[in-house]
């Protein structure tokens, strides 16, 4: 047991888990949770951004669509800005402001 024990001080620290095996478990366990930790960090980070950007999509959609048909035939600046104004005003509907912790850039 002393011999262990000189041997891993004369090494270095990282050289221990390879001449005593005792308590190897406590290094691996912490090495193996560091990336661990950073997966479920990605997961929670990707999933709010899926969560946000479905509703963002569906806003867009019926902003682009409503926005169309009050255009009809005519030009989008026709009519004092109605084929503007209507679609944001779908958007902000179907999208609040600050939804999910959004904010514009």
């Amino acid at each position: 047991m002393t011999q262990n024990i000189k041997a891993c001080q004369s090494k270095g620290f990282f050289s221990r888990p390879a001449v005593n095996e005792e308590g190897n478990i406590i290094d691996l366990l912490a090495v193996a949770l560091s990336p661990l930790i950073g997966l479920v960090g990605a997961g929670i980070d990707i999933g709010r951004i899926y969560l946000t950007r479905s509703p963002l999509q569906v806003a867009c959609d019926a902003g682009a669509l409503l926005g169309r048909k009050v255009m009809g035939v005519g030009r989008w600046k026709a009519d004092d800005g109605a084929a503007n104004q209507q679609p944001m005003q779908i958007f902000n509907q179907n999208f609040a402001e600050g939804l999910h912790g959004s904010s514009e850039l």
